[in-house]
């Protein structure tokens, strides 16, 4: 499961040696990556999508002023069955998610619980957008966190999520 993490650090040096060095990003370049997150969220499967999703993921691997953490969380079902069911689409929707909402919220950057509520939150509209399109799509996890959100128990799982980030494999998503 760490392999799936391992492969995407790869990627990502190897997508940032060839980047070349730039400055900070432009307000328009984050308007357009916040609108291309949100579209996303709610068109994770059109056909533009991998073009916007791939674009969102070159413009945050390549930009010094957002950092965005990622967590190797090998329990994550999505991981483990990362072939099935969108698992990919749904995997980079958490990190744009978090993403956007760093651009949107920059006080709150440094705020894990924050951004990892946010990405969690963009996985989920993401989910149900595929739902509508595709029912028999489902995750049992992402089928329980939906009837979780907006409650208590759902900012506990966040909390947990968080506090499991930190103490785990962490990676910045630049060089």
């Amino acid at each position: 499961m760490r392999n799936v993490a391992r492969i995407l650090v790869v990627l990502v040096f190897a997508i940032s040696c060839f980047a070349a060095d730039r400055g900070p990003s432009t307000p328009a370049e984050r308007k357009k990556a916040v609108e291309y997150v949100r579209y996303l969220e709610k068109n994770p499967l059109a056909p533009d999508a991998k073009e916007k999703r791939n674009w969102v993921m070159a413009f945050f691997m390549d930009v010094p002023d957002i950092q965005i953490q990622l967590c190797d969380d090998a329990s994550d079902p999505l991981i483990q069955q990362r072939n099935q069911n969108n698992a990919n689409e749904l995997l980079s929707q958490s990190m744009l998610s978090s993403g956007a909402f760093i651009i949107q919220n920059p006080k709150q950057a440094k705020d894990l619980l924050a951004v990892q509520k946010a990405g969690l939150l963009g996985r989920l509209k993401a989910y149900e957008a595929i739902l509508k399109s595709n029912p028999n799509a489902r995750w049992p996890h992402l089928d329980e966190m939906l009837k979780l959100r907006g409650t208590p128990a759902f900012d506990e799982l966040v909390a947990k999520r968080a506090k499991a980030c930190e103490a785990g494999i962490k990676y910045n998503l630049k060089k």
